[in-house]
């Protein structure tokens, strides 16, 4: 089985960071969480200027320095993949720019173990379901093209989600994953 993660949002705690990078840069006061629906206006900014922010202005801070969504997720996500042979998992992401480089710095700090990193540009994420069986994410651009005899898991409430999850740790104690344990290749 061929797996997908997100990067943001399902092991990187993303957002937070961007709050709190841009008041410590802006010297802001950011009210309430920051999500990829409200981010352009609770920060005054135009795409571009958010764009520059992220890939230019302050990467390391934001990609690199982030901390997981769930304490250990990474940690528990490198056992998973060791007592688990028979699943394919990639971690993915659509980072551009000096965030690859910092995505890899947050990997390595965490210990990941995981070999395959996908950056995916914006206008490819309709066809990373071509790569893979299952994706966890709450990417709405990935979950809209989500075909039906794929599965996708979120901790979201989007259409077409098959399973659902409170918390990352939640992830790899799916059934449908605890199922495929016993499958040998």
């Amino acid at each position: 089985m061929k797996i997908g993660i997100s990067i943001n949002d399902i092991v990187r705690d993303l957002w937070s960071k961007i709050k709190v990078v841009h008041e410590k840069y802006y010297n802001s006061k950011i009210e309430g969480n920051l999500t990829e629906t409200n981010a352009l206006k609770k920060l005054n900014f135009t795409e571009d200027e958010f764009l520059n922010f992220l890939f230019e202005e302050a990467p390391m801070e934001i990609f690199g320095h982030s901390k997981e969504v769930g304490n250990n997720f990474i940690r528990a996500l490198n056992e998973f993949i060791v007592n688990n042979p028979n699943f394919k998992i990639s971690l993915i992401s659509d980072e551009v720019g000096r965030g690859i480089s910092s995505t890899y710095w947050f990997l390595a700090k965490y210990g990941s173990q995981i070999k395959d990193v996908k950056f995916i540009k914006q206008k490819e994420k309709s066809d990373i379901w071509d790569d893979f069986d299952v994706i966890v994410t709450n990417d709405k651009k990935i979950v809209k093209n989500k075909p039906n005899n794929k599965i996708l898991i979120s901790s979201r409430k989007f259409k077409g989600v098959d399973l659902k999850f409170k918390k990352p740790g939640d992830i790899l104690n799916l059934e449908i994953f605890r199922k495929n344990e016993e499958v040998t290749t």
